[in-house]
């Protein structure tokens, strides 16, 4: 192999030489960028000026936004009846009118044979009506099978739904002449022979009708035990077993709907047979069909009065005062078109908006909808309406939560009172006060830093160098992004050294490289002194020194 002669060794080392020295070329060029970066952001933190502000008194509270759209409230409908034909409408969308006012001008030959048509309605109900008024509920309420009664909840005078409702049935009735109690025991077995002692002393035959998994139920006569009555049961020897409560074993409800109690035929303990009288009722009234034809004619009723107003004043009169939201009645539609169906209904003939109030529903969060009440004030802004805010009430909450990228939100409707210029469809916002304080202890967020594990403050300042001083640790409470609660560690009167917040965050970025790539970042939120643990000169953070 050929030996490398004194020139090319000349030539390799002065290609390392230059290597070496375009490195130190390099390595001193990114020293001064990172200088120049660290004395132009640094600095200028460095450089802020050390503000101070007096711990002061006063009202604080947090709140929920949510947005929505405005929809009118209590929205009329204004029909046609069934029959009678328009000849003009007099209004137009957007037209204001008052109660009373002639909305359309009718056919008055189509009103007179509506009005004939729904009076000979209301007199086929009549006669059904007739035919039901003999239907009416039964004065009595026997029993439905033969047995012995055991209990009487209803008693004269009471209500008997209302007795119903609270113990399930008038009367109980047991049908198989025993009563029952279950005993914890494994010392019985089924057809045992046993004395049940009443708590009156009195003795009773008793047998064991089953023994199961340790419990036996025990027979005894129903007539003399009372319901509910606690036994002491003895086996054959006279040795107490045990002590139960008596119940029913075959039972039968006596039940009723409707009427008042005159009258109780018969006392606990009583047999009766079947079919024979227990109460009396008065106030039984007509059954529910007759109560269903009554509520079909006053409908009719209600019909009727409606066409011979517009017979009298040979129009459709405003129902309310309001604006005419939409006209729907359509001259040109052609008649023969229309479905047996849709003939035998009223037609719309437009919408009224009272204008009184209108509706926003809005989203809230999940962690904010439990403060929320009916009632509450609400501060509403409209986007079309600049520099006003109204006040709305939150008329209902929906606690059917919606979840959507595991976040859980509700819906409140917002009742607010129409000002002028609201419209159906405005784009508004909603600001619920959700917690507040009064008369609490309060310092600017700025002035706060927080650690994972605390919160603190300056109390003082070194006017040479601008390093905070007199770190205090303190309580917070609630905080609306400006201003925050201090619950302890201070007083008022107490001052707080802070510097501005500084809102965007900045880099070190490598040399050649990117800035969110092999960097060193730092950002600072307000209120927030989490830096990574990254130190100043003389133990002060970024933005802690004087100008």
């Amino acid at each position: 192999m050929k030996k490398p002669t004194k020139k090319s060794k000349k030539k390799i080392a002065l290609i390392i030489l230059t290597c070496l020295m375009l490195a130190v070329i390099v390595t001193t060029l990114a020293t001064r960028l990172l200088r120049q970066q660290v004395d132009e952001r640094f600095g200028s933190q460095l450089s802020q000026e050390v503000l101070t502000a007096q711990v002061t008194t006063g009202s604080i509270s947090t709140t929920a936004a949510g947005s929505g759209m405005l929809q009118d409230d209590d929205v009329e409908t204004v029909e046609i009846p069934q029959g009678v034909e328009i000849k003009t409408v007099l209004v137009s969308r957007g037209d204001t009118v008052a109660e009373g006012d002639i909305l359309a001008t009718v056919n008055t030959s189509t009103v007179i044979s509506a009005m004939e048509e729904k009076q000979e309605q209301l007199d086929e109900l009549d006669d059904e009506l007739q035919s039901a008024k003999n239907e009416t509920v039964g004065s009595t309420i026997t029993a439905g099978l033969t047995g012995r009664v055991k209990a009487i909840y209803a008693g004269t005078g009471d209500d008997v739904a209302s007795v119903m409702y609270d113990k399930d049935a008038l009367m109980l009735l047991s049908l198989d002449g025993n009563m029952a109690a279950q005993l914890e025991t494994a010392a019985l077995e089924p057809e045992d022979e046993v004395t049940v002692v009443l708590s009156d002393g009195t003795e009773k035959d008793g047998t064991v009708a089953e023994a199961d998994d340790g419990v036996a139920t025990i027979l005894v006569t129903d007539n003399g035990p009372e319901l509910g009555e606690t036994v002491t049961i003895l086996d054959d020897s006279g040795v107490k077993i045990g002590t139960a409560e008596l119940a029913i074993h075959k039972s039968l409800k006596v039940t009723g709907y409707a009427g008042t109690v005159s009258g109780i035929s018969v006392s606990e303990n009583q047999k009766v047979s079947a079919g024979q009288t227990l109460l009396t009722l008065t106030d039984t009234g007509y059954t529910a069909s007759f109560d269903s034809i009554l509520r079909e004619r006053e409908t009719l009723e209600e019909d009727l009065q409606d066409l011979i107003q517009i017979y009298q004043e040979g129009a459709i009169l405003a129902p309310i005062s309001g604006t005419v939201g939409s006209v729907d009645y359509d001259p040109d539609r052609e008649d023969d078109a229309e479905s047996e169906e849709t003939e035998a209904e009223n037609e719309t003939l437009l919408t009224l908006r009272p204008d009184d109030t209108m509706t926003l529903t809005v989203s809230i969060d999940e962690s904010d909808i439990l403060a929320l009440e009916i009632g509450q004030e609400v501060a509403v802004t409209v986007d079309s309406i600049e520099d006003e805010t109204f006040t709305g009430t939150v008329l209902e909450i929906d606690t059917t939560g919606t979840s959507s990228g595991g976040v859980t939100t509700y819906t409140a409707e917002i009742s607010v009172p129409k000002a002028e210029g609201m419209l159906g469809g405005m784009s508004a916002t909603a600001t619920i006060q959700i917690q507040g304080v009064e008369n609490a202890l309060l310092i600017p967020a700025d002035a706060l830093h927080k650690t994972s594990s605390t919160a603190y403050v300056y109390t003082g300042s070194n006017a040479e160098t601008g390093e905070l001083t007199g770190m205090v640790e303190v309580t917070i409470g609630i905080s609306n992004g400006k201003y925050v609660e201090i619950t302890s560690g201070l007083k008022e009167g107490d001052t707080v050294y802070y510097t501005e917040s500084q809102e965007n965050a900045f880099a070190f970025p490598m040399p050649g490289g990117n800035q969110n790539q092999g960097g060193m970042d730092w950002q600072q939120r307000p209120g927030d002194d989490s830096r990574g643990g990254m130190q100043m000169p003389g133990g002060g953070m970024p933005g802690s020194r004087e100008q």
